[in-house]
């Protein structure tokens, strides 16, 4: 079932990177890069990260699709690019390991990147460190955009991953639900806090394709952990491809529900799940 899908260098090919189809991606962090794709420029580094040092897991990016309208968790009235206009971007990952040695070069973004309503995109895995001071994204935008904004995720980890195990003990479900648009909420305001001693392997939305919301869950764990701003879409149960979580511990009064501007979700309330 592997599948390449990269040009790697010559001299170089690492064993530990490769491209997989499976149905299921276990999560301890995950950092939210917001790319920017301007007109007058044609590479985009990523020496601004701050998580050099950690071995990274794997990649994803999220955009809008067809005329759906989704913004950014960092500015609620930026809009995301979406699937019609992807196919006038080029976008090309380039990244070198922590010995200099080139493990990636001219990746396709497009590949890896999922609107909200769809998961056909490749699953990318990398399991190394990364010298993201040598690393860059080199784009062409040739939309009629001046600037148009991905939002590009990259996990990683910070502690060994835990023994994996199917078996659940129990769930709880709550009601995410406002009369105030593009805001952040404390986790706390709807979770019992004593509910944050139970390690979290799953969490899980019940949208629909009628009434689609597009908010995220900022999540920081008790043991240091960290999940920033990961999509709804990407927690829904209809999607084939699930996100699973190494049981978190979370932190409810420092994690955040972040609503979106055009949702009324005291209209439409959000059912989210989580399982230990």
């Amino acid at each position: 079932m592997e599948k390449s899908a990269a040009h790697f260098s010559e001299l170089y090919t690492p064993p530990i990177f490769y491209f997989k189809l499976i149905i299921s991606m276990i999560i301890q962090n995950a950092l939210c890069m917001p790319f920017h794709m301007h007109k007058d420029s044609y590479r985009f580094t990523l020496d601004h990260l701050k998580i050099d040092g950690r071995k990274i897991n794997g990649i994803l990016g999220y955009s809008s699709e067809g005329d759906q309208i989704v913004y950014s968790p960092f500015n609620m009235t930026e809009k995301l690019v979406s699937t019609s206009e992807i196919q006038y971007l080029s976008m090309f990952l380039n990244l070198k390991d922590k010995n200099r040695n080139l493990l990636m070069h001219d990746f396709n973004l497009i590949n890896i990147v999922s609107p909200a309503e769809q998961d056909e995109y490749m699953d990318m895995y990398i399991n190394e460190k990364i010298d993201f001071e040598n690393s860059f994204i080199s784009y062409k935008n040739m939309s009629n955009s001046d600037n148009v904004l991905l939002l590009i995720y990259i996990f990683y980890q910070t502690r060994r991953f835990n023994k994996w195990s199917d078996e659940t003990n129990g769930s709880f479900t709550i009601l995410l639900k406002s009369d105030i648009q593009g805001y952040k909420f404390k986790l706390s305001d709807y979770v019992d806090r004593t509910l944050s001693n139970h390690p979290i392997k799953r969490i899980m939305t019940n949208l629909d394709y009628d009434n689609m919301h597009c908010g995220y869950l900022d999540i920081v764990g008790k043991n240091g952990e960290r999940i920033e701003n990961l999509p709804l879409p990407f927690l829904n149960d209809y999607r084939r491809k699930k996100i699973l979580f190494d049981g978190i511990k979370i932190d409810f009064e420092k994690s955040f529900f972040i609503s979106d501007p055009l949702e009324n979700t005291l209209e439409h309330p959000i059912t989210v799940t989580f399982i230990y």
